[in-house]
């Protein structure tokens, strides 16, 4: 079907098209809408699309979305009617679809820094948004070779903004997983993954919001000696070995010095003692 002609609008979304080579996510924001028809129930609808920049003020890129409801509703929680017109922070990758038409769709794989989805009102500036994940993995719109003034009104500052260590980055030991059930290579997986999440998000006032407010994290991390309790607790409940303990702890902000402080052992000789006798059941010190 031919679109209207309509020379102020952007129908094939040239805009968006244009970013799918560089293949990386970047953040846009957009004002909650209620469904205009039965049908919409399933998807959230988004209007007035701007992409996120730090450092320069934007132009808006599309008119509106489109987000599976059940995706959005897994950060966010059922929408409300006090949510229309409530400004939302996705985390978006643009992709082509119908041939020719450029669209933007939910990316989850910045996770492990920053939710995917959430109200813009959680972050107090652009700058806490962009220093909670590293610089290289998300497109600044300031530097693209072509058509900034596509998506750029003016820039403010050229200031590069990310977590970058610039501490040497550690080397974790290679687990051996030969023989294992499928089922403890995931449950393996699946810890390594939650640590990793927690770590980052604790680095920043947001993160750690996102984690008590919003995901429920039992936990006060500034409480080493509780936080190291839950994690001990964690490998014991999924049986892990002590090779894979080791691996685990070494993933912490709880340094040696201060896992042996805690427990009055060092990491190795906790694991050996309580993951390799797990059916003894012995009560592990720093853990009640």
């Amino acid at each position: 079907m031919r679109l209207p002609e309509n020379l102020e609008r952007d129908y094939y979304r040239e805009g968006i098209k244009y970013l799918v080579q560089f293949d990386k996510p970047f953040f846009v924001v957009g004002e909650y809408q209620l469904p205009s028809t039965p049908s919409e129930v399933i998807f959230c609808c988004f209007r007035r699309i701007y992409p996120v920049i730090y450092g320069a003020k934007a132009i808006m890129l599309c008119d509106h979305i489109h987000i599976a409801r059940g995706l959005c509703e897994k950060y966010y929680g059922r929408f409300l009617l006090e949510d229309v017109g409530r400004k939302f922070l996705i985390c978006v990758r643009p992709y082509l679809y119908s041939v020719n038409r450029g669209g933007l769709e939910l990316t989850k794989e910045l996770e492990s820094y920053i939710l995917p989805f959430s109200p813009m009102v959680w972050y107090s500036s652009k700058k806490d948004i962009f220093s909670s994940v590293p610089y290289a993995k998300v497109l600044d719109f300031r530097f693209l070779p072509h058509m900034r003034s596509l998506y750029i009104k003016s820039i403010q500052t050229e200031e590069k903004v990310g977590f970058i260590s610039k501490d040497v980055p550690r080397k974790y030991p290679k687990i051996s997983m030969k023989g294992k059930e499928q089922s403890h290579i995931s449950q393996y997986e699946g810890i390594i993954h939650k640590i990793d999440r927690i770590e980052a998000l604790a680095n920043t006032r947001t993160g750690r919001k996102i984690l008590y407010e919003q995901q429920h994290f039992p936990i006060n991390l500034q409480d080493k000696s509780a936080y190291l309790a839950w994690i001990l607790t964690l490998l014991l409940d999924h049986h892990c070995t002590p090779e894979e303990g080791e691996s685990i702890l070494s993933r912490t902000s709880i340094g040696k010095k201060n896992f042996e402080r805690l427990t009055g052992l060092s990491r190795k000789e906790w694991c050996e003692k309580f993951l390799a006798t797990q059916d003894a059941s012995p009560t592990p010190q720093g853990s009640e």
